[in-house]
């Protein structure tokens, strides 16, 4: 669990007492949500497992190895198991959330600072979501959490948080709309003038996935919302969403949710949720 708890805490002087403490376990995942008083110290805070934190508002500071980070209200902060820092606030109280990995989740290498990164920091609401609430999905809330550790695990940068050229997300548009047979790259390339190579780069710079990996997901959620929303035979929803046949859909929909499409669609609301994750 998280390490936030007072049992944990150090103060450096006479201060408030940690407000607002709430914590939530769900499927592996553990959520702390706490306000942090002013001119306070954690000394040698340490998780388990894997983990981020996301400051609210206020300012929080991380005194280790390799030196001091500050982190200001909408930055985040991802650390491995094992991670052992000093947490210091300064002159104004600090609201937090702290999300530690299930143990399945990709490991997060070294201490990873993002400052305003408005998709991690939507991906970390969801998981708090997912996790807190009391009629919540299992699935949904490992789901959540593997994909944000997932993106906060990759080596190499983030993606590109423009707002993507007008032919690139038309690029991103035919690939929604022919998910069941979609051209080939050099086609697309062709449609959008550019060159596969600089449209391949384009795309997983903009869009965080290359076109094969942005096309598996939307291939999935279409199938989650098609088992959700309709009796169609899975042979039919196999075809509609460009899969080679059942069993190539079973395959994906098992490796990305854990469960058979007969299972999410016992899920009803709960694929819908899974659909959502996925793009």
């Amino acid at each position: 669990m998280t390490a936030l708890p007072n049992a944990n805490l150090a103060p450096s002087r006479e201060a408030s007492p940690i407000s607002d403490f709430q914590e939530w376990s769900r499927a592996g995942v553990a959520v702390t949500r706490a306000t942090l008083p002013a001119h306070w110290t954690a000394d040698r805070m340490g998780h388990d497992r894997a983990h981020l934190l996301l400051v609210l508002n206020g300012s929080v500071e991380h005194l280790g190895i390799p030196g001091t980070i500050a982190c200001d209200a909408g930055s985040l902060r991802a650390s491995p198991a094992g991670d052992r820092n000093t947490l210091r606030t300064t002159g104004t109280a600090v609201q937090c959330l702290v999300v530690e990995a299930p143990a399945c989740a990709e490991v997060v290498p070294q201490d990873r600072r993002f400052t305003a990164h408005p998709r991690l920091t939507r991906m970390v609401h969801e998981v708090v979501r997912a996790v807190s609430s009391e009629d919540g999905c299992l699935v949904t809330a490992e789901l959540s959490a593997l994909e944000l550790f997932a993106q906060l695990a990759r080596p190499t940068r983030m993606p590109d948080l423009r707002e993507a050229p007008w032919w690139l997300r038309q690029v991103r548009d035919a690939v929604h709309d022919e998910v069941a047979s979609p051209p080939k790259l050099a086609d697309i390339a062709a449609r959008s003038g550019h060159h596969p190579v600089y449209l391949a780069r384009a795309f997983r710079q903009h869009f965080g996935l290359s076109i094969g990996g942005y096309l598996r997901r939307v291939r999935i959620r279409a199938a989650l919302e098609l088992l959700c929303a309709s009796e169609r035979p899975l042979s039919e929803v196999a075809f509609r969403c460009g899969f080679a046949d059942q069993s190539h859909m079973t395959r994906m929909l098992r490796r990305y949710t854990g469960l058979t499409p007969r299972g999410l669609r016992r899920g009803g609301v709960r694929a819908f949720e899974l659909s959502r994750l996925v793009v």
